[in-house]
């Protein structure tokens, strides 16, 4: 059992951090040219004022970034034991960590469209969405390529919003989110 949850949350790793990401380059103020909301190139406001051009591609930069830096963890035996990948293989890691990157914020940018048809606010709680739509975005991309085991994907699936929540609450503690959900 060990060996699945560590094996989970290895492969997933990306796409975590890649959903984290927008906040912290948005409490950084990293690339300020960027900060502007991805709707203004549709000219309507489809997914809210917090979906970002920075937050978009901060994330799947972020991502990749932690890919390479498991490219390098093959290195140690450690991380050899929990790979569901072949990380010794620059381009698995690249494309698997785009996919869970691009596929997390892509999820969350296709929830935010949902709350706007649903006319819930931007930045507004919509519980279990909000928590599970990066997960699926990752998945949902990262799958056709790389399959798992149904226990990874069933753990990745329960544990993810769970702990998406705590990282939340811990956030909002330390003042780099807004809001604790």
């Amino acid at each position: 059992m060990s060996e699945i949850v560590l094996e989970s949350l290895y492969f997933f790793l990306p796409a975590y951090v890649g959903n984290m990401s927008p906040q912290l380059a948005s409490w950084l103020n990293l690339f300020p040219s960027l900060n502007k909301p991805i709707d203004s190139y549709f000219g309507k406001n489809i997914f809210g004022r917090n979906k970002t051009v920075r937050g978009f591609v901060c994330g799947v930069l972020v991502a990749m970034i932690f890919g390479v830096l498991q490219f390098f963890g093959m290195n140690l035996n450690f991380f050899n034991s929990i790979s569901l990948l072949d990380y010794s293989n620059i381009w698995i890691v690249l494309s698997s960590s785009f996919l869970l990157g691009f596929g997390a914020l892509f999820g969350d940018a296709i929830k935010s469209l949902f709350k706007r048809m649903r006319k819930i606010k931007s930045g507004a709680s919509w519980p279990v969405a909000d928590q599970m739509d990066y997960v699926l975005g990752g998945l949902i991309f990262v799958l056709p390529f790389f399959m798992i085991s149904l226990y990874h994907i069933l753990f990745i699936l329960i544990f993810s919003p769970i702990a998406h929540l705590i990282v939340n609450i811990i956030a909002f503690n330390l003042r780099i989110k807004k809001v604790w959900w």
